[in-house]
């Protein structure tokens, strides 16, 4: 399977010269959440054009308005009624201070953005899953070297495998986060790499993985 027919990009430093998918997927239509690589010999898949109007194009992940040109909704519920499948927000995790899809309405995507008392602010990008589980381990391998996190391949508490990224918290705009394959859908969570751990992302990712109910 290619990788992938549309990327919306989350790039944190203009310096890098392509973007790296982060998120696979099952289905049908594209990979969505992007990372820049340090090399010119990363893929060259670029974004179409409009993918980048959806992106959040500054130096680093917005964790305050993650899509540029998005719509911010007032409940998951609002987020459900624009979306073709069922949006996961556990109770456990707490509510989202703040909820976003594409404005455009055949981009189908879910950002979710939460203030957390004990894991700070973080971030849940869900999508309709287009790859396989074998796309989704292949990203640790095109991020052997190159990538700005370090990747690796764990286990959730289901005994699913899932792709952990884990940044500097020394290096600004860095991330750590987790993202997997669940009921159809990609989920990729993450947050600020100073102040989000992989203990903390790893424990949320649990939480979406196990919820059955928005």
């Amino acid at each position: 399977m290619r990788l992938p027919d549309y990327i919306i990009g989350f790039g944190r430093r203009h310096v890098f010269s392509s973007v790296l998918a982060c998120t696979v997927v099952v289905a049908g239509t594209a990979v969505v959440l992007a990372r820049p690589a340090h090399r010119s010999s990363a893929p060259t898949t670029r974004p179409a054009a409009t993918a980048a109007e959806e992106s959040n194009s500054a130096e680093h992940v917005d964790f305050d308005q993650p899509l540029l040109a998005g719509r911010k909704l007032p409940s998951v519920a609002e987020a459900a009624a624009n979306l073709p499948f069922r949006p996961v927000a556990p109770a456990a995790a707490g509510q989202p201070i703040s909820v976003w899809i594409p404005a455009q309405a055949r981009q189908h995507l879910l950002a979710l953005v939460y203030q957390h008392p004990s894991y700070g602010r973080f971030m849940v990008i869900e999508v309709p899953n287009v790859g396989t589980q074998q796309d989704l381990e292949g990203l640790v391998a095109q991020c052997a070297t190159g990538c700005e996190e370090a990747w690796s391949l764990v286990h959730l508490e289901d005994g699913s495998e899932a792709v952990l990224f884990e940044g500097s918290p020394t290096i600004p705009h860095e991330t750590t986060g987790v993202i997997w394959i669940h009921n159809g859908l990609a989920l990729n969570v993450l947050g600020p790499a100073a102040s989000f751990s992989r203990d903390a992302a790893l424990a949320l990712a649990n939480r979406f993985n196990s919820a059955n109910a928005a």
